[in-house]
């Protein structure tokens, strides 16, 4: 047996045994209140395989990202670094696609800019921005190269520039140059570990966070194209994810099993940090509402509703590193799941969906007379759920080890849902 077959069954066994042990995982977690390397296995299954190794992977359509491009079109990457568009028809439930090859490794990370441009993030090093051609209705690309480890997380600016995270410890801001139609980068170096994610706050501040156990929150220097950080620390895990409050507060979440609310002064780079605690495994995502509510998903099998009643933390600048536990803080479990949650997402209908490695997504729906969440399963795939989004008018979109994506719709008469299969 070649080399490219071997690796390719070492993988899908790793799988496997990952869907295996998944459902046992968020009641066997350990008291040592750190994830990582459990969460390393879960979120990043390919994180065992060396570079060269990577390179070689090639396990078919299993999708390992999402994006919506519209209502109707939906944008999928795969382990065998295949991007595919798929379009929609919500009257028949029928479906087509076009396939875009360039990448030579996983696709890890999509993202849709403002004018339509489509940003993938590949373990080939290299990031890509794909561009429709409005005569013919192909694509065509240009590659981004600068990193030298796979690119992890990617966010754009209304603009058109583009942020990239990589496991190479840095982040990267891509301009368009129109002279001679390639990108030029800046390099945003200070982590001392692997980049896990990047988000831009509505003010345009880059926010990454790393496997270092940091934060960073970037901002331009005067009259320069260079940028300095203000780190923030206080997990004592790898930051997983981050989301940002209406206020522009930041919000961590951890392997350690904590979130974080990170007050920041850039003027003078102090900060203090606001401890959500409860959960018993590392939070693996968080989201934000309008109103300020936190979300967060985690490996223990349960997602919690966080009411903050004392979100002005402005009076705390002038004490640097300060950590405190919110006294006037609430929150609701939501509870359902047989295996760890892996996402969440927020619809603009104020519904919350969470995505799990027990084979199912769960729409969450409050009764405004009590307050109290009842959960609708999602039930049609076969395997663990990889990835999920939602479009603009509350489509949900999952995709699956089972190597499926589905289209979820609530009939709005009788509140159940329905799913159409996107398969090859």
């Amino acid at each position: 047996m070649n080399k490219f077959k071997l690796i390719g069954l070492n993988i899908l066994l790793l799988i496997s045994q990952i869907d295996a042990l998944s459902p046992s995982i968020s009641t066997n977690l350990t008291d040592k209140n750190d994830d990582s390397e459990i969460m390393k296995l879960m979120m990043y299954p390919w994180a065992t395989f060396g570079e060269k190794e990577l390179s070689l992977i090639k396990l078919g359509n299993i999708t390992t990202s999402i994006a919506i491009l519209s209502d109707t079109k939906i944008i999928t990457g795969s382990y065998n670094g295949t991007l595919t568009i798929w379009t929609l028809n919500p009257i028949d439930k029928t479906y087509s696609f076009i396939e875009l090859q360039g990448h030579t490794g996983i696709i890890t990370s999509i993202a849709i800019t403002q004018n339509g441009q489509i940003i993938t993030g590949s373990s080939d090093h290299t990031g890509r921005v794909w561009t429709k051609n409005p005569e013919n209705q192909t694509y065509s690309s240009i590659e981004l190269k600068g990193h030298t480890n796979l690119i992890s997380s990617i966010a754009t600016y209304p603009n058109g520039k583009i942020v990239t995270g990589s496991w190479d410890h840095t982040a990267r801001i891509w301009t368009h140059n129109p002279k001679n139609n390639t990108y030029n980068s800046i390099e945003l170096k200070g982590h001392s570990g692997e980049i896990s994610t990047v988000v831009i706050k509505p003010n345009g501040i880059i926010v990454t966070g790393s496997w270092d156990h940091t934060a960073r929150v970037w901002t331009r220097n005067p009259n320069s194209d260079t940028y300095s950080s203000t780190e923030l620390r206080g997990h004592s895990g790898m930051i997983t994810t981050i989301s940002i409050l209406p206020n522009r507060q930041v919000v961590t979440g951890s392997s350690d099993r904590t979130a974080r609310i990170w007050t920041v002064n850039l003027n003078n780079k102090k900060y203090s940090s606001y401890v959500l605690a409860g959960h018993k495994g590392g939070i693996t995502s968080i989201t934000t509402s309008p109103s300020s509510e936190i979300i967060t998903a985690s490996l223990d099998g349960t997602a919690r509703v966080w009411k903050l009643h004392n979100t002005n933390l402005q009076d705390i600048y002038e004490h640097s590193n300060e950590e405190h536990f919110l006294e006037k803080c609430t929150f609701i479990e939501l509870r359902g799941h047989t295996g760890p949650v892996i996402s969440v997402i927020l619809s603009s209908n104020r519904k919350i969906i969470t995505g799990s490695l027990d084979n199912t997504a769960r729409v969450w729906t409050m009764n405004p007379d009590n307050g109290k969440y009842s959960p609708y399963e999602l039930r049609g795939h076969l395997g663990r759920i990889i990835s999920m989004t939602i479009s603009p008018n509350n489509q949900i979109i999952t995709s699956s080890a089972d190597n499926t994506i589905r289209a979820w719709n609530q009939d709005p008469s009788y509140g159940t849902y329905s799913s159409i299969l996107l398969t090859k």
